[in-house]
Order: C-alpha cells, then structure tokens, then sequence
C-alpha cells in the first residue's frame, strides 16, 4: 500500500507485456508471434454476473458495433461448465470473463459444478493460440512463480496457463474493483480497452492498453482520482507480447456521450488565448435500492463513500498553446430536492456485494465542489465536468442540462493558480460591494464572482490601481445570492474558492422600524459570511 501513499501518479506511456514463465513458455509465445502476428477477430464473449453484469453488458454491445459474432453468458445463473463450454472449449477471438477469480481459478455465480479451473484452459479442446483475453477479477492476472507454489492444485496460475496454450491474456496482478450498477474503476478500464482494440485496422494490444489507461487517467475530473482509480489502472497486466495485433470486422471511434460546441481561439495579450467551451450533457436517471444516480451515456464520477455523479469529458485543441485552467462563465441547472442519493462503496472478491448498511454522507455544502477542471494528464488535454451536485442540506441534487466554461491557453511553464487571499463584502444601497485580494507571481488578469441564479452569472471585478484588490458592485438581485470567487492568473491558471462547497452567502433582512436617534431605520441588509480567508501553507518534509 505504501506505493498509494504519495503524491504523484505513474502515466502509461510504454506498451509493454510479460512472457511467462518457463523458457519453453516463452519461447512458445515468441513463435506464435513469428508465426501468426495479428488476429484476424472474428468471434467475441463477454460474461459477467453480479457488479460485473453491467460491464458485460457494454463489452456485449462493444463487441455488437465491431460487427463480432457474440456469445453471452450474463445472469447469476451460469456455472463452471458453461463458461468452460463457451471460453475454452469454443476459443473465442476476444473474451471477457467477469467473474471473480483466485490465481488460479474462477468463480462462477451458480457453483454447482465447482470453479473454472486454470488446467481447464491448459486441457482446452479449442485452439487458443493467439486469442486476447482478459478480465476484470481480482488476482485474475497474478503469477505465481513456480518456486513458490507451495500446493500443486494452484499450479498453474492463468497467464501461465494461457502462455502454455499461446493466449494472451490482460488481468490484475491485485485487486479489481467496480460499482454495483455502474461501469468503473476496473470495469471501465476493461471497456476502454475493448473499445481501443477496434478503433483502427491492426491495432496492437500493448498500445490498446496504454491508450485505454490514458483515456481512463485523462476523464478524471478535480478530485476524482482515488487510490481505487490508481488501483484499477496500474494492477490491468497484458501478458504476452505487446506488439501482437489485433483486426476486428468493422472499425469504430469511440464518441462522446456529451453534446459540444469550442469557439474560435480569442487572444488576450501577453501570450494568453482563450476558448468558450458549452457543454450540452444529456442526463440518464438510474434507480437502485440503495438510491438515485445519474450518468452521461453511461459515464459516471464513483469516488467511495461519497455519491455516485454524471460526468463528461471533452477533447481540448492544443493549438492556441497548453490548455491551463477553466471559469465557469454560465450554467443552467435544475434543483431535485428530497433526493437520496447512490453513495458508491467499492466492491471486490472480498466484498461480493453492497454493505447492509449504506456508507454515510452527511458532508456540508454542495459535492463536488470543484464540479470542472482541465485535465493533461490522459491521451491528450481535455475539460472534464461533473453536471451534478449533491448538498446534504435539503437533500438536493442539482442536475445542469447546459454548461458554458472559458479555457485559458498558454505556453507558460507556469501552473500554479493564483492566490485568494480574501473575500469580503459591504452593504450599499440596492446590492453589495466586493473587495478580493488576489495575488500570483505572473499577475492577475481577472477575478470574477459567479452567484447562483440558474443560469450562473457572472460579475467580473476590476483591478483597484496598483494594489492587489479586485472591486465591484452588484445590484438588481434578490434578497438572498449565494456566490463563489474564481481568479484567473495571466498564464492562464485558475484559482476557486467554494468555501468548501458552502458557497457564501448574503441575505437581505427588514429590520423592525424603530426611532435610532431621533431617525427613524429602514431596510437593512446582512452579508454572511464576512470572510477573511488565508492560503494553507504546506509544511513539506523530506527523508535523507
């Protein structure tokens, strides 16, 4: 665990597979190479039962577009016998086997003829050479080096069965994880790679998993990436040799569940451009008896513990320069309030199903509070969104059925958001009057308040001389706006402050009609909070 307790990710970039595990093995899987280097997909299964039935449910119908010849075993009904029958005794092209695992065997869901065993595929009566599969189970792709085995009835482990048979195979070396009634974590990665090994002629598996990897890294939106997500990512093994290719009938781009439209590049000065991206998602309602969830064709934001969200990520153009930030300029929502949310629990071998007792959430202000970001890390920039918020208070969920976000470009080496230092308010006369310190060592170049209105609007402040105060008034509002600050640095970075999801708040008030000194008051108004906020300074230490 101690390679999850640091602040950095490890990015796919290399295709790269292992040979196990015997020289003859080996050499074995190098000739099949040498003899046949591309498999010419015909024939697909996509099995899964339980958590894993909605995965193989989308592998089905990903199968379905490359024009495959499918067979199917999803129910919680098939037992060993039939997934030997349609995995190693019909020697499908391509195989997903949903289905919890040891290293050496695999759990059906009816147990009636024991498990799928590891000799099953050595004593396969079909030819695997050169099929592709793989699997979403825990420990489904661990090899045990024979040294080690220690009880000859775990001997051999399954990519060692499949390199006796010439398989490739793409497995966990540890856990797998997914969300019951929802595709991600490991489920998503398993699609994602379905979904490369047919989106061009001759694709090689070793790149299909890398680009999978990098898709799945590159959707994440602010806050998304959990220790689960890095878990799914860097435990999905290919063994055998990466630059094996595979060719599926029909060849198919995956597209994007979410309607988009980018504005032409606007240059700001200074080397600073600029894109208005507006998101159109179309929201799809799930029901489950442990609560309510939305997802954009599909996707969805699983964080554990927290409630399961739509999310949508589009591709960014990186001509203007770098994609470094995004400001919400406008939004238009929808409050469904008495919600119960789905609050995702991870599930493993170990965890066969949802605990009894739902994972509490009672989290002040609006999750996620920081609902965009622009990401670089996957297979190329893009903006991932979260269109749904869930606040406690009221049981709300906030569903946007349009976004509008401006993306800020630059070739700064520069990526550190400018700093908030202070929010503060005054009452005059028909609105309120802010006062936003902000500083960043590049320069401000704007400082905005969104208040909530559906849409969002916008109130951009103005630069007060030299000084680090940002100024303007904001009238013709109702008696009570809820806002958030966003500032803009001049390579382009972005800076949020939410108050942790509670948003600020200003509220107007009457005020009884008394006589105060002789003179008689009249309507006042409240601005809460009256914030004075500081930047958290880490304190970072280091071992010699």
């Amino acid at each position: 665990e101690e390679l999850y307790c640091r602040d950095y990710v490890w990015l796919p970039s290399l295709a790269v597979g292992r040979l196990v595990e015997t020289p003859d093995e080996i050499l074995g899987m190098i000739n099949g190479y040498l003899n046949e280097n591309t498999l010419d997909a015909q024939t697909a299964l996509a099995a899964g039962y339980d958590f894993f039935a909605d995965c193989a449910t989308a592998l089905r119908d990903t199968f379905d577009g490359q024009a495959l010849t499918i067979d199917t075993l999803i129910s919680n009904s098939w037992d060993a016998d039939d997934l030997r029958a349609a995995w190693p005794n019909s020697g499908p092209d391509l195989a997903l086997i949903g289905a919890h695992f040891q290293h050496w065997r695999a759990f059906p869901p009816n147990d009636a003829a024991g498990s799928l065993l590891s000799t099953d595929i050595v004593n396969a009566t079909a030819d695997m050479s050169g099929t592709v599969g793989f699997s979403i189970g825990c420990h489904s792709g661990l090899n045990v080096p024979d040294g080690d085995v220690t009880n000859p009835a775990t001997d051999p482990d399954f990519p060692q069965a499949l390199a006796r048979r010439g398989g490739y195979w793409v497995g966990n070396t540890g856990y797998g994880y997914g969300v019951d009634d929802a595709v991600d974590a490991s489920e998503r990665l398993m699609l994602l790679f379905a979904q490369e090994l047919g989106r061009e002629p001759n694709v090689a598996v070793g790149q299909a998993l890398v680009q999978a990897k990098q898709r799945y890294l590159g959707g994440t939106p602010a806050g998304g990436l959990s220790t689960f997500h890095e878990k799914a990512m860097h435990g999905a093994t290919l063994y055998g040799l990466p630059m094996y290719r595979v060719d599926v009938p029909t060849y198919v781009t995956p597209s994007l569940p979410v309607s988009y439209t980018i504005s032409p590049p606007q240059s700001l000065g200074g080397g600073l451009e600029a894109v208005t991206v507006t998101l159109q998602p179309t929201l799809s309602q799930h029901v489950h008896s442990a609560g309510v969830f939305y997802s954009v064709g599909g996707e969805v934001q699983a964080s554990p513990g927290r409630p399961l969200q739509p999310r949508a990520s589009v591709p960014l153009d990186s001509t203007p320069g770098v994609p470094h930030g995004a400001m919400l300029v406008g939004g238009e929502f929808e409050d469904q309030s008495g919600f119960d949310p789905y609050v995702t629990a991870p599930l493993t071998a170990t965890r066969l199903s949802r605990p009894k007792a739902e994972p509490n959430f009672d989290a002040p202000g609006w999750f996620p509070d920081l609902f965009f970001v622009v990401n670089r890390f996957g297979d190329r920039p893009r903006l991932a969104v979260v269109p749904g918020q869930f606040n406690r208070d009221g049981d709300v969920e906030r569903l946007y059925s349009r976004m509008q976000l401006r993306v800020f470009y630059s070739n700064a080496d520069d990526y550190a958001p400018p700093t908030i230092w202070r929010v503060t308010t005054e009452t005059v006369e028909g609105g309120w009057e802010f006062d936003v310190q902000v500083t960043d060592p590049s320069g401000v170049y704007a400082v905005a308040v969104v208040y909530e209105s559906s849409p969002w609007r916008v109130l951009y402040l103005t630069k007060d001389g030299i000084s680090n105060h940002w100024r303007g008034t904001l009238t013709g509002v109702g008696e009570r706006v809820r806002f958030f600050i966003q500032a803009v640095d001049k390579a382009g970075n972005v800076a949020l402050e939410t108050n942790k999801g509670l948003l600020f708040t200003l509220v107007r008030q009457e005020a009884p009609t008394q006589p105060v000194g002789g003179y008689t008051a009249g309507p006042w108004w409240e601005a809460r909070p009256w914030s004075t906020r500081l930047p958290f300074l880490p304190l970072v230490l280091r071992r010699d």
